[in-house]
């Protein structure tokens, strides 16, 4: 569905924790890294994950919350990340994992690549002697995994070249028969079997339009069965890296820490469903993030029984989602569509992003992914809380503020626009400032005017950015 972008995983792939937890929606959870809020305020996942090897503790809360985590009706995911201690420690690992010992998927007819490593190491020990510890962690990620697409149903060798064997329905309404009797030569009525258009299913070339028979060579053949498709060929490649710094001190202001993360990563998906993208090979997208993490916490003990925790930190969470990459530099005017300003066809607003036009099948989707989207997440965070132990209970105050904002930037906005028969035929497919999306019917599915249907969508339109800037602020005792 043109518009829709799909979630922002953490290191291009991870889950981002958009789990139902206590029957709330999936973006009802919040997420705690050393005391911030890291949530990806748009989706409501979790803007990072952490190297595993680097973190101290882990829970998640499901209901009874204390008041500081009053912001989420579903769950708290909370993580701690370790530091360093008196002596120095580390370790280095790598997992590796290939096709060898990999099967053949079900529905593919060879087995798919599946390549992976995931290297790297922790080093953690004293800066000076019982006042300052650090500790450090990286983890690089490659993964090369073929994507198995299932069994798609595409147009017959056959129906390629015209033959559509026994055609069913008949001509619906004088407006389509008139054009078919314009486009055929012969007279064609209302009412008139598809059948008797058509002698022996055969659709002529002179019915069909240039559109639809310039892209029919960016569909895949048959290679299962007579009219289906299957392939694992294609794989999805992962580059992420990440790693973090923790700084702990002692002093007469309490317990310091410093902490800062960075995770960037670069995803090419061969199949972009999430992004409307195809899910026939050769039309790619890319995406890339960038998510990063500073905080500073400091834990002050007054007196025997009173401590205060004070928290402030900055997120930010930078993505390209869903880049067309696979199908660029084929002009709108080679695969038959009108072009050019003053023209009933289509302008080209982003020239950088001018390809295969997106058409959506009843089986599939070809085409440039039509959503292509930059979106840019900041979130301020302070919060200080005071726990004093009174006999057997404990009495906690405190209060927190958070700035949360997302920017995003959309190189094109698709607003559907259904087309004439006329326009159609005539290829002038759409108003100025659209373009041309193609609909093939074919083999006992639908036939419309020789297989051929078009909707309009808007070429590229200008640049925008949308802020959404949100503030919250609460005290909790």
């Amino acid at each position: 569905m043109a518009g829709v972008t799909g979630s922002l995983d953490p290191s291009g792939d991870l889950n981002p924790g958009n789990l139902s937890i206590n029957g709330q929606r999936e973006s009802s959870n919040g997420f705690l890294v050393n005391g911030i809020d890291v949530q990806e305020h748009m989706n409501g996942g979790t803007s990072i994950v952490p190297n595993l090897d680097s973190i101290e503790e882990f829970r998640v809360l499901t209901n009874n919350f204390d008041p500081e985590y009053g912001n989420y009706d579903g769950g708290m995911v909370t993580v701690v990340s370790k530091s360093g201690g008196t002596t120095f420690h580390g370790d280095v690992f790598e997992f590796f994992r290939n096709t060898a010992l990999d099967a053949r998927g079900y529905f593919d007819p060879t087995r798919s690549a599946f390549n992976q490593n995931q290297l790297g190491g922790t080093i953690g020990g004293p800066v000076r002697h019982e006042k300052v510890f650090f500790f450090a962690n990286y983890q690089g990620t490659r993964t090369n995994q073929g994507v198995s697409t299932g069994y798609i149903s595409v147009p017959t060798v056959a129906q390629r070249s015209g033959d559509f064997g026994d055609l069913t329905g008949s001509i619906s309404g004088p407006y389509l028969a008139s054009l078919l009797t314009q486009k055929l030569g012969y007279a064609v009525t209302s009412g008139e079997a598809y059948s008797s258009v058509f002698p022996h299913g055969i659709i002529p070339q002179r019915a069909r339009s240039t559109p639809g028979k310039n892209l029919l060579q960016y569909i895949p053949s048959p290679n299962v069965s007579t009219s289906q498709y299957s392939t694992s060929a294609f794989a999805q490649t992962v580059r992420d890296d990440k790693g973090s710094v923790r700084i702990d001190g002692n002093s007469h202001l309490g317990q310091i820490s410093a902490y800062y993360f960075v995770d960037d990563y670069r995803l090419d998906n061969p199949y972009p469903g999430s992004v409307a993208g195809a899910s026939i090979p050769g039309f790619d997208a890319l995406f890339f993030g960038r998510a990063q993490l500073l905080s500073v916490g400091v834990n002050k003990l007054i007196g025997s029984n009173t401590v205060n925790e004070f928290h402030a930190g900055y997120l930010r969470n930078a993505n390209i989602i869903g880049q067309p990459k696979g199908g660029l530099g084929v002009s709108l005017a080679s695969q038959g569509f009108t072009t050019g300003a003053g023209t009933a066809g289509i302008f080209v607003q982003a020239p950088q992003f001018e390809g295969v036009e997106n058409i959506t099948f009843p089986t599939f989707v070809m085409g440039v992914p039509i959503t292509n989207e930059t979106q840019v997440n900041n979130t301020y965070y302070l919060s200080d809380g005071l726990s004093k132990a009174i006999g057997a209970h404990t009495l906690k105050v405190g209060g927190q503020f958070h700035i949360d904002q997302v920017n995003e930037l959309e190189p094109e906005l698709p607003v559907y626009n259904a087309l004439t028969m006329d326009q159609i035929l005539n290829k002038t497919t759409a108003s100025q400032g659209f373009a041309a999306n193609l609909v093939l019917a074919f083999a006992g599915i639908s036939l419309l005017l020789a297989g051929v249907g078009l909707y309009g969508v808007p070429g590229h339109a200008t640049l925008r950015r949308d802020r959404h800037p949100h503030r919250t602020g609460g005290a909790a005792a």
